[in-house]
């Protein structure tokens, strides 16, 4: 998975290389929003330093979930049937359709997937997010299906906390279908809806904030589709991380 702060890649000058900052607001204990940062490079350097301006300490990591650990089976999705995996366990209730095989639907980078119109595409995770990701969905019969995952977590009362992840819904399937849910002890935190085209997965970076009540909380990802494919359609969700 990929750091908090990302290096540029390799490049001269402040032309050259890539900035590999991730966007979004970072949570910190005296709740002060985003970080200020600025970035440092001067002609033939091998690359550009960012550095930190605000004189506050940086996020504290509390995890980071790739799903890397899975080996990938065969050209389309797998599906571990199990009840927990890198730290998350998987959700069976509420099932709206009463159909569907339980787990943890990991795709990996080269797998072919339908899209809306069932033709086989060709999918890969986002830049620098390895090779797996997991798809949120609802599905009916005996086809792969995860309602959604969740975790606990020890948080600190009154301590700012910032969940990231990437997402990218199913290949030409409305937001309808894609809709996903985060929650934290039951309380809605926030959602998202994104969708893609047919051609590719349109990953997108998202950030959710939430303050620390002590103690254990439950962090909680889940399909929130209004609209049902008996095949499994929904939202792709990798990178996924908190900080404190």
């Amino acid at each position: 998975g990929r750091g908090v702060w990302g290096g540029a890649g390799q490049g001269g000058g402040s032309g050259g290389g890539r900035d590999g900052l991730r966007q979004g607001a970072l949570g910190g204990g005296n709740g002060s929003g985003v970080a200020k940062v600025r970035r440092m490079g001067t002609a033939g350097a091998d690359a550009p330093r960012l550095v930190r301006t605000d004189g506050g300490s940086p996020p504290r990591e509390m995890f980071r979930t790739g799903w890397e650990t899975v080996v990938n089976q065969n050209s389309t999705s797998t599906l571990l049937q199990q009840r927990e995996l890198e730290g998350w366990t998987v959700l069976t209730t509420p099932d709206p359709s009463r159909g569907g095989s339980n787990g943890f639907e990991i795709w990996s980078t080269g797998d072919r997937m339908a899209d809306a119109t069932n033709s086989l595409r060709t999918v890969a995770a986002a830049p620098n997010d390895g090779w797996n990701w997991l798809e949120l969905n609802n599905s009916g019969g005996y086809m792969h299906q995860t309602l959604g995952i969740e975790r606990a977590v020890d948080t600190v009362a009154g301590a700012s906390y910032t969940l990231t992840l990437d997402a990218a819904g199913r290949l030409g399937y409305s937001a309808d279908y894609t809709r996903i849910a985060i929650y934290v002890d039951g309380q809605k935190i926030g959602g998202w809806d994104g969708t893609s085209g047919t051609a590719a997965l349109n990953w997108q970076a998202l950030s959710f904030q939430f303050t620390g009540k002590g103690g254990k909380q439950t962090i909680r990802i889940a399909t929130d589709a209004s609209k049902l494919d008996a095949d499994g359609r929904g939202m792709m969700i990798d990178n996924i991380a908190l900080s404190e």
